[in-house]
């Protein structure tokens, strides 16, 4: 068992003053023999315990007793189906309150989800779903092009088409709302040389900026996108940005936001020795975030500024994702309400359900929250992406993030540069400005949507079945080519890096003879698939009947032209690192 107590000082005045009077709060962690987390004992000695399935994947969450949440179908994969979210009952009379829901999950043959769901009752039993995506479809690069949504809001049904396209980079470019195939509303991105966005306005529906977007019926962006006039201080951290003005410790960890004009406090914050966010306060009211081992949270305290707890939650999570929450005002946990929360494929909270009725959330591609009213706006832990959102911006542990400027405030302390990909030396962007494929789990580096957890069989990755109807844009053998053929940018920097090698070996040797350098003869033949490959990979494509292994293709490929003969080993190596590229990036 492992302990983590946490000494926090109650009342903000009295911190002030140094006359600050402490309250302890212990966490304990449980762990099986393997060293999984098997129970988690809240601060008010409540706990939630965890049971594993036999390959390890979280299985069922059972709280103070009670299975709340179970994973109930996988695939041989480890994929999971079918969630099973408990009914909620009255706690005096023991009658439903809400029934139970269903989560249900599809996945295609590369592992990507392919439709998501959230229906009443028991998994294909009901017709009636509150939230359903389906339809999803992917690019080449495992993007996500277009998904079907249908899901319940406060007024009313939506049920449409959302696209998205990217730029050469991978950059969202526009993100297109449409209903029975007529677009009603698009968002176009643009961004400048460095991978700043300049701008996100609509080409369709309502006039004006981001705040007169509406992709549903009752949304809409809460505010208008603004870049000019922001200011940095030598170190890179945004100071004013035209409506607030930033301060930062020593530590360049953001502690104080205020409004530029009239001096209001929006945001204050404290953090532990690890670096962790452990206050924040809004001017009025003071939340403190009790962490794991892992620094997500765990508990939250709320007091107001004389130190009197106004409220407690703990959060019940599975995966890293929560799927709970459990909250009661002042000191009391018998009055302790469940909060069910259901998150898009992006970790988003799409969904939240308690006694006192639903929540319909949604994000922006890039953060921002869209809502009709102040009530729905999620706040705090597990928000976008599974970040806390404060009122301005959204804390991403090592860094804070603007969903507005959909930048974060200063530059990534990582600079983990990536030479593939020109918008990693943008020290400020975003996941490479595609929201839509990828997140920023801790501040310091994008990661991809993908089935990371369970990796295929080999055989999987030999053999690629090729949908009839996506043939022409799924195809290995065009996989094959497009890995292989470089295209003309990279041959003219081939040619040029040749022309400059052989003018450095005449200069070190007069007597130097390119046709006698058997390193550069080599470089010249990989060169020139381009130039003999296409009839053969063409051919190839239309008799693959289907179904190919790469070792085959690169094989006959091989075969058909002679002088790949002496390198069929080599490109076997290559198409096999290809395939492993394409599946799963």
């Amino acid at each position: 068992m492992n302990s983590l107590k946490i000494l926090i000082a109650t009342s903000v005045l009295a911190l002030l003053s140094g006359n600050a009077e402490a309250r302890q709060f212990t966490i304990k962690l449980d762990y099986d023999n393997i060293g999984r987390v098997e129970k988690v004992t809240y601060p008010d000695e409540k706990a939630v315990e965890y049971q594993y399935t036999t390959s390890g994947i979280p299985k069922r969450l059972i709280y103070e007793g009670k299975t709340l949440v179970e994973h109930s179908v996988f695939d041989l994969a480890g994929n999971i189906y079918q969630t099973n979210y408990a009914s909620i009952t009255d706690q005096n009379s023991g009658e439903t309150i809400i029934g139970r829901r269903c989560e249900g999950k599809g996945y295609d043959g590369l592992g990507r989800l392919k439709q998501q769901s959230l229906e009443t009752g028991i998994c294909g039993s009901s017709s009636e779903k509150t939230y359903h995506a389906s339809n999803m479809k992917y690019d080449v690069r495992s993007y996500l092009k277009s998904v079907d949504i249908d899901r319940a809001f406060k007024d009313g049904q939506f049920k449409g088409n959302y696209t998205y396209e990217y730029g050469k980079q991978g950059q969202l470019t526009n993100y297109i709302i449409s209903k029975n195939g007529t677009v009603e509303n698009e968002i176009e991105y643009d961004y400048d040389n460095q991978g700043n966005l300049k701008s996100a306005m609509p080409t369709h529906g309502q006039s004006g900026l981001l705040e007169d977007f509406q992709p549903t019926a009752n949304v809409q962006y809460i505010e208008k996108f603004f870049r000019a006039g922001w200011q940095y201080d030598p170190s890179g951290r945004l100071t004013d940005d035209g409506k607030y003005l930033y301060f930062y410790d020593k530590g360049s960890r953001l502690v104080l936001i205020r409004e530029k004009y009239t001096r209001k406090v929006v945001e204050h914050y404290l953090y532990d020795a690890n670096g962790m966010r452990l206050r924040s306060f809004d001017g009025e009211n003071v939340s403190y975030s009790l962490r794991d081992s892992s620094d997500n949270i765990v508990s939250q305290i709320d007091v107001d500024t004389e130190g009197y707890v106004m409220a407690k939650r703990n959060y019940l999570t599975m995966g890293g994702e929560n799927l709970v929450t459990a909250e009661y005002l002042g000191d009391n946990p018998t009055d302790e309400f469940i909060t069910y929360q259901f998150n898009d494929r992006m970790g988003n909270p799409a969904n939240k359900w308690d006694r006192f009725g639903e929540i319909n959330q949604e994000f922006s591609p890039f953060g921002q929250q869209l809502a009709n009213n102040d009530i729905d706006r999620h706040r705090g832990a597990y928000g976008f992406t599974g970040h806390e959102n404060d009122e301005k911006n959204i804390y991403m542990k090592a860094r804070y993030y603007d969903p507005v400027g959909a930048r974060f405030t200063r530059p990534d302390p990582a600079r983990d540069f990536n030479l593939f990909k020109p918008m990693s030396y943008n020290l400020y962007e975003y996941v490479g400005n595609n929201p839509v494929n990828a997140w920023d789990p801790t501040g310091l580096a994008g990661q991809e949507q993908e089935n990371t957890t369970h990796k295929p069989k080999q055989a999987d990755l030999e053999t690629y079945q090729v949908d009839a109807a996506e043939e022409k844009e799924y195809n290995l053998v065009d996989k094959v080519k497009a890995w292989f053929g470089r295209g003309k940018i990279v041959d003219d920097k081939a040619r040029k890096e040749e022309e400059a090698y052989i003018k450095k070996m005449k200069e070190e040797d007069p007597g130097y003879d390119p046709a006698d350098d058997v390193n550069l003869t080599r470089k010249r033949m990989f060169r020139k698939w381009e130039d003999g490959a296409d009839d053969t990979l063409v051919e190839i494509g239309t008799t693959a009947g289907g179904k190919k292994k790469v070792s085959d293709v690169a094989k006959e490929v091989g075969k058909k032209n002679p002088i790949f003969i002496e390198l069929k080993d080599k490109l076997v190596e290559k198409a096999q690192e290809m395939i492993d590229k394409i599946s799963w990036e």
